[in-house]
């Protein structure tokens, strides 16, 4: 017997007008697994929208790829950068030197307090082409026109320091960057305070200042880049560059940003993982009702089973028959749910109410819609409808057309 005659048949007994109990029964199948899809899309598609959103807001940070010197030395970023341009130009990967070190920053008009900052000394129009930190900067486009002697602070710091946009500060620096403090030659320089910076992660707001690398240049002369950053357009590459660094650069490390963030990273991939895996044993246990429906479909089309085996057909076939009958009612229940899903999470992707709280790194509920994820449940969905539908299957087997007949 053909497939599409089995596929009519399993069809028709989804169609047809049943007792009120297997309607019941189909009811309660559809409505436990099309709530249980909507579950499992929304939450994994807010989960990955939380690991997207965050190494994006990371990345707009921190460069893709970074190159560091070893301890208390310098980088010959020049050179460097020529080696760069030729291993890794496939890539398109723009770079940026930086300096990174720790200074002292108070008032002009007083001497007191004194806070211990993070300087970074960054090129400001090179900046914009491995970070996105310019995005971050009140007022806007301050580094396409900040000036050697002008610098921008942590939001953080500037509420320590009770300054604002345009006053005037001391920056104090150890002229001699590798010594030690009673070796320190304290140089004060007088900086403007062009901008300030808000990145909603602590270490940045409590902690940077941002200078132009020409300041960084008259303090510590031409040779002070500890860092070079590398930007990347396509994430997918980083493994690939990474490799081309080591092998062409050696004596220098290159790390990916994700190294800075390694609990977050992890702690990110496993939630979205374990979410997802305890979702879909909601959707296995919503799943368990098939059981009950076939059951009932087996005993109740007993008639028929054993009519269709009188005419020729198949056990094996009879128990495709069923098992799409499974499979019609799962996927109508899981297509809609996706459906629902997705306008759901269209909506809270273009109005985006839902606030949260300081302790993420993110102001409201991220979610990202992905076909790969929604495709990657419908298949799981079917898959574990597959799995619950071979118990009841196994009955089939057993069954007597011959007395079937004789007592119907």
């Amino acid at each position: 017997m053909s497939f599409s005659v089995i596929a009519t048949l399993a069809w028709r007994y989804v169609t047809s007008k049943s007792t009120t109990t297997i309607k019941t029964m189909v009811g309660i199948c559809y409505f436990s697994i099309f709530v249980g899809t909507v579950s499992i899309a929304l939450i994994a598609s807010i989960m990955r929208g939380f690991e997207f959103e965050t190494h994006k807001k990371l990345q707009s940070i921190y460069p893709s790829i970074l190159i560091s010197a070893p301890e208390n030395t310098t980088l010959a970023h020049e050179a460097i950068q020529q080696v760069l341009c030729k291993t890794v130009s496939p890539y398109t990967c723009p770079t940026a030197p930086y300096l990174m070190t720790e200074a002292l920053i108070h008032p002009g008009t007083t001497d007191d307090p004194t806070f211990v900052v993070t300087l970074k000394g960054i090129s400001p129009q090179k900046e914009n082409k491995v970070t996105g930190i310019n995005t971050m900067i009140t007022p806007l486009n301050v580094l396409d026109t900040m000036s050697k002697q002008e610098i921008i602070l942590g939001k953080n710091v500037v509420e320590k320091l009770s300054v604002s946009v345009g006053d005037t500060l001391m920056l104090v620096c150890n002229q001699t960057k590798d010594s030690g403090f009673k070796d320190a030659q304290l140089q004060s320089i007088p900086v403007t305070l062009a901008g300030i910076i808000t990145t909603g992660i602590s270490d940045y707001d409590e902690y940077l200042l941002l200078a132009s690398l020409d300041l960084c240049y008259e303090i510590w002369g031409n040779d002070c880049i500890t860092h070079i950053g590398v930007g990347l357009e396509n994430p997918t590459h980083e493994k690939k560059v990474l490799e081309l660094i080591e092998k062409n650069i050696p004596g220098v490390e290159a790390y990916s940003w994700k190294k800075l963030y390694p609990a977050l990273v992890s702690a990110l991939k496993l939630e979205q993982y374990v979410m997802f895996f305890i979702l879909l044993l909601i959707v296995l246990i919503a799943s368990m009702n098939m059981i009950s429906l076939l059951f009932m479909y087996i005993t109740y089309k007993r008639t028929d089973i054993a009519l269709l085996k009188m005419l020729g057909m198949e056990t094996w076939q009879i128990m495709l028959l069923f098992l799409l009958v499974s499979l019609i009612i799962t996927s109508a229940s899981s297509i809609m749910g996706l459906l629902i899903a997705f306008g759901l999470g269209s909506v809270i992707k273009v109005y985006p109410f839902i606030s949260l709280p300081d302790v993420y790194y993110l102001t409201h509920l991220p979610i990202k819609l992905e076909w790969y994820l929604f495709l990657k449940i419908f298949l799981s969905i079917l898959g574990m409808s597959i799995i619950a539908s071979l118990l009841p299957l196994q009955t089939l087997k057993k069954l007597s057309s011959t007395e079937t007949l004789r007592f119907e």
